[in-house]
């Protein structure tokens, strides 16, 4: 498939991508509790699967992306020339200077901060998600509560050797790639990072909306409450038939402001930050793109991508923490997020900011 009619097709997936997403946005506004009501199954596999593992799309961008930062740092001549094609008052260094004892000193001092900065960013990046995936197989197996199982010295213990583990295998690889690789990667890297910057406003968003969550609604509802009195949503007992006696009164619409009348542990539900996570999936499209021989890849890495959504959505209904419109909008906030991301790397194409050390000869 050549560029333009790739380009074309893409642009009919993404239409077809939000016209669902937004109907699905469209009916929720009117039949909402009603599809949590019909699709409550909290006991579900599919449900505690997704609820505990499928984050992974948006976990594990960290620590790659840092990786590939710390095997593409610029000199200190090499930033200033980059940032000269964005402000052209910013100049690079004359030939001269960069034999200099100060230039040579500030340029190696840049260096081992690249290196360190990135490093740890990748080490943590990786932790954010050997926390989870770790946390989660020991609740698992354990049957122990989340709690228990955060504080135990196995869990942190483990956490750190697959962080560790994940970080020397990522600087392995990169230590092997090529310099043309890491040239396509550079972009892509800065690409999730940015788009990984915006994921927080949906937290603003929940904060302010504070809507409650279905689950909540049912637990409190049944006696299922904390020690501190508060609704117990998560809690391996609350089954499906809870629903016919369960007092709905909190339930407000996706648009409008809710209230958590002191009693639900969470009224944060709208919109879905798993669903959110989910989205950053379609980075994959961006990756296959920057390959020519993955290209044939992109198309077939979106759908899957879709379909990845898709059942993180369903999964969040099915267990009661988010709403058909929570789940919705979600979908379509991130998927909003990268298309401005990639905008403003297609402006940094345009402006000759990429490939970076091609133009540096660095």
């Amino acid at each position: 498939m050549n560029s333009q009619k790739q380009a074309r097709a893409t642009a009919l997936l993404s239409v077809i991508y939000f016209a669902f997403f937004g109907g699905l946005l469209i009916y929720a506004t009117f039949y909402d509790l009603e599809v949590s009501k019909s699709l409550f199954n909290p006991q579900n596999r599919f449900g505690i699967f997704f609820e505990y593992f499928a984050e992974i799309p948006r976990y594990a961008l960290r620590g790659p992306a840092f990786t590939v930062l710390l095997f593409t740092r610029h000199s200190l001549n090499g930033c200033l020339a980059i940032l000269h094609r964005l402000l052209p008052f910013i100049r690079p260094l004359p030939e001269k200077a960069l034999r200099t004892k100060a230039y040579l000193w500030l340029n190696r001092i840049l260096n081992w901060v690249e290196m360190i900065g990135f490093g740890a960013l990748a080490f943590f990046g990786w932790k954010m998600e050997t926390d989870s995936a770790v946390k989660y197989v020991l609740v698992l197996v354990t049957g122990q509560e989340e709690g228990i199982v955060r504080n135990s010295a196995l869990y942190i213990a483990l956490s750190i050797f697959f962080a560790l583990l994940l970080t020397a295998l990522g600087f392995w690889i990169a230590s092997k790639a090529s310099r043309e690789t890491l040239n396509r990667l550079e972009p892509l890297a800065l690409l999730g990072l940015f788009v990984y910057l915006l994921y927080p406003l949906l937290n603003d968003i929940k904060a302010y909306i504070s809507r409650v969550r279905f689950r909540e609604m049912v637990a409190y509802s049944n006696g299922f409450v904390t020690a501190d009195g508060l609704s117990a949503g998560t809690l391996p007992d609350i089954t499906r038939d809870m629903v016919a006696s369960s007092d709905f009164s909190a339930f407000t619409r996706w648009y409008q402001k809710g209230n958590s009348m002191g009693v639900y542990s969470h009224a944060d539900s709208f919109p879905s930050g798993h669903t959110g996570s989910a989205v950053y999936l379609f980075l994959s499209y961006d990756l296959c793109l920057a390959f020519p021989k993955l290209k044939k890849y992109a198309i077939p890495c979106f759908c899957l991508s879709t379909a990845y959504v898709t059942a993180m959505a369903v999964a969040r209904v099915i267990r009661g923490a988010h709403y058909l419109s929570d789940v919705a909008m979600a979908a379509l906030l991130c998927m909003a997020f990268l298309l401005i991301g990639r905008l403003v790397m297609a402006f940094l194409v345009k402006k000759n900011v990429f490939p970076t050390r091609l133009k540096n000869r660095e």
